[in-house]
């Protein structure tokens, strides 16, 4: 974005594929939650969340490819590894 400002958000990450080809022309950033490793994540949040997460994420990544992320974690690991392959 240009401006010297920057706008992000904070989500889940269950619905950017609905919105992945507009979500890289609108934001600098995207902080997603995640609670811990894909087993418990999805303990918490429901079966397959963890999964449909780090697809969301790819397919943003597909429209744009971002150089940097952040995902924020309870547990120390999930995070990580929900982001494994998807930021550069």
């Amino acid at each position: 974005m240009n401006g010297g400002t920057g706008s992000g958000i904070v989500t889940n990450g269950t619905l950017l594929d609905r919105h992945a080809e507009t979500v890289p022309d609108c934001l600098d950033k995207i902080y997603v939650s995640v609670d811990g490793p894909e087993q418990l994540h999805d303990s918490i949040r429901g079966a397959g969340t963890f999964r449909k997460i780090r697809e969301n994420l790819l397919a943003v990544k597909r429209a744009a490819p971002f150089t940097a992320g952040g995902l924020y974690g309870r547990f120390d690991g999930g995070a990580e590894r929900a982001a494994e392959g998807v930021f550069c």
